[in-house]
């Protein structure tokens, strides 16, 4: 095993698999500039390791991401350069929907708690997905009197019914783990405890797999 931390994302390597975990558990893994250019990194950085041949993606503590830290990501940034904030969401966009969604080796969302907006990007982005029984989904914007952004608003377009996108964005519920895998969101969902070695299980077969 090797192990790798750039702070605010995590890298282990162990058996042919990249656990790649967002770190920041206090905020619930809210994508902020730092997990932006870290992910960019990792993300790379993993594309030429012949020893990293599929990608597990899951957060630390409590959550798999809060969404857009609005903090860190949008208010602060909003006070300086507008250039600045274009790159910044450039780079969210590129490791998201650019970079993750065409990656040339087998991704895996670990969903293992709270998932909201933005945290929907990479959740979307990854070839399978699976979640804890426990997980929380949510598109809470409606609550704030907005819909979803649009990234999120694609994640549950492409993945959801009509009715239940529709429902989602609406209502501002949030879902379980249970309830995402009879929706789509995810293939499946186990009790928290059996998810990891459930994901484990699944990239051992996909280790098997041609990898072109």
């Amino acid at each position: 095993e090797n192990g790798h931390s750039t702070g605010e994302v995590l890298l282990s390597i162990e058996d042919g698999i990249a656990w790649v975990t967002l770190n920041r558990p206090h905020k619930r893994n809210a994508i902020n500039p730092g997990i932006v250019r870290e992910m960019v990194d990792v993300i790379d950085r993993l594309e030429m390791d012949d020893d990293a041949k599929v990608v597990v993606i899951t957060g630390a503590g409590e959550a798999f991401s809060a969404g857009q830290d609005l903090k860190e990501y949008f208010r602060e940034i909003d006070q300086g350069h507008p250039m600045v904030k274009e790159r910044l969401y450039r780079a969210n966009s590129a490791w998201q929907w650019r970079r993750l969604m065409y990656y040339p080796k087998p991704t895996i969302a670990m969903v293992n708690g709270w998932c909201f907006g933005g945290g929907y990007g990479p959740l979307f982005a990854c070839d399978l997905a699976f979640a804890a029984d426990e997980a929380n989904f949510g598109l809470s914007e409606i609550n704030w009197g907005i819909l979803p952004g649009g990234g999120a608003s694609k994640v549950a377009a492409e993945l959801l019914s009509f009715r239940r996108a529709m429902y989602h964005a609406m209502m501002g519920e949030n879902i379980d783990g249970r309830t995402a895998a009879e929706w789509g969101l995810v293939n499946e969902a186990l009790p928290r405890a059996a998810l990891k070695e459930r994901v484990r299980a699944v990239a051992r077969v996909l280790l098997e797999k041609n990898p072109v």
